[in-house]
């Protein structure tokens, strides 16, 4: 039982850890296009 609780917890863990890394990519990428859209209307 013990066992299949640390597996869901480890899991999901691992899921917070994958969006928090597409979140942080995301907002990289739509920085870098607001940037360069920026740049190209100067």
């Amino acid at each position: 039982m013990s066992d299949g609780c640390t597996g869901v917890a480890s899991a999901r863990s691992f899921l917070v850890r994958i969006c928090t890394i597409v979140v942080r990519i995301g907002l990289i990428a739509l920085n870098t296009a607001l940037a360069t859209k920026v740049g190209f209307g100067l």
